[in-house]
C-alpha cells in the first residue's frame, strides 16, 4: 500500500504538529515533505501531495478540498510571525512588499488595508533574493515565519496581522489548516489527529528535536508556541475562516 504524501512547513509554528506526525501512530502511513506555504498550495493543486498544511487563502482555488482533523495554525491575538514591518507609520507607508512564500498573510494584509486601515498601497512582489531588511522609508514589508523574530528588531514600526485582525473583527484567525485533496478515510483521520495531539502534549521535546531558529532559544520558541499559536480548529476559527475568505473575494 502506497503511503499518503503529506506536505507541511518547517516554520517553528508547526514544530509540535510535525513532531507528532513523525513520531505518532500515523507515522508509518505517511511520507512527509517540507515547503513554504505557497509551495504546499502548488503541491496540492498539482497532485504531488495528498494532504497539506494549506494556507487558508488557497482553499477556494482547489477542486473539492476536504478539511481534515481538528488542528490548524491559528491565533487568538498576537501571532508574532506574521508582520507588517516598516520605518514609517501605517499612515505614511506608500509601498508594501509581499513575502513570496506567503499566500494567506499577503491576502490578509490586503483585506486589512481596504477594510481596517482604509488605505491604498502600491503592492509589490519581490524575488527570492530580495533584501527585506533594507527597504527605504515609506515602504513596508509583509513577512512571515521565523525570520520575523530577527527582522522585527530592525524596524521602527511593527503591525502584527493576527492581532490587527482580532481588533478589526473580534475573531481569532486561521493561517493554515490540514486539507486533503480527497477524503482519506475515518481511520486515517483518527490516527492523524492522535499523532498531532501527541505532538501538542510534547511541545518542549518537539522544539528540542526540531528547532533551527538561530535568533531564539528553545525556551523562547516553546514560549512563543504556548502564548501565540492556537492549534485548535474550533467553531470561532471556522467562522473566522469563512469571513476572511468572503473578504478576500472582494479584493
Amino acid at each position: 500500500m502506497s503511503k499518503i504524501k503529506v506536505s507541511t512547513v518547517k516554520y517553528a509554528n508547526s514544530y509540535p504538529m510535525n513532531w507528532g506526525l513523525l513520531n505518532g501512530p500515523v507515522s508509518s502511513l505517511i511520507d512527509i515533505s517540507f515547503d513554504h506555504p505557497s509551495g504546499i498550495a502548488a503541491r496540492l493543486a498539482s497532485g504531488s501531495a495528498d494532504i497539506g498544511l494549506l494556507p487558508v487563502a488557497a482553499i477556494p482555488s482547489l477542486a473539492g478540498p476536504v478539511i481534515i482533523g481538528n488542528h490548524c495554525i491559528g491565533t487568538t491575538g498576537r501571532v508574532r510571525t506574521v508582520m507588517l514591518l516598516s520605518n514609517s507609520s501605517i499612515d505614511n507607508i506608500q509601498t508594501i512588499w509581499l513575502d513570496h512564500r506567503s499566500v494567506t498573510s499577503v491576502n490578509l494584509a490586503r483585506v486589512l488595508a481596504k477594510y481596517y486601515w482604509r488605505r491604498e498601497f502600491r503592492w509589490m512582489n519581490p524575488g527570492e533574493s530580495f533584501d527585506y531588511a533594507s527597504v527605504p522609508p515609506e515602504e513596508g514589508i509583509v513577512i512571515i515565519g521565523d525570520q520575523c523574530f530577527a527582522l522585527e528588531k530592525k524596524f521602527s514600526y511593527g503591525y502584527d496581522l493576527g492581532e490587527t485582525w482580532q481588533e478589526f473583527t473580534g475573531l481569532p484567525f486561521v493561517f493554515a489548516c490540514w486539507v486533503a485533496a480527497s477524503d482519506p478515510g475515518e481511520e486515517f483521520i483518527k490516527l492523524f489527529n492522535e499523532s498531532i495531539d501527541e505532538g501538542l502534549r510534547n511541545v518542549e521535546t518537539a522544539v528540542d528535536d526540531m528547532n533551527s531558529v538561530l535568533s531564539m532559544t528553545n525556551e523562547e520558541i516553546a514560549g512563543y508556541l504556548r502564548d501565540n499559536i492556537d492549534y485548535s480548529l474550533d467553531e470561532p476559527k471556522r467562522q473566522a475562516m469563512e469571513l476572511f475568505i468572503n473578504y478576500m473575494k472582494t479584493i
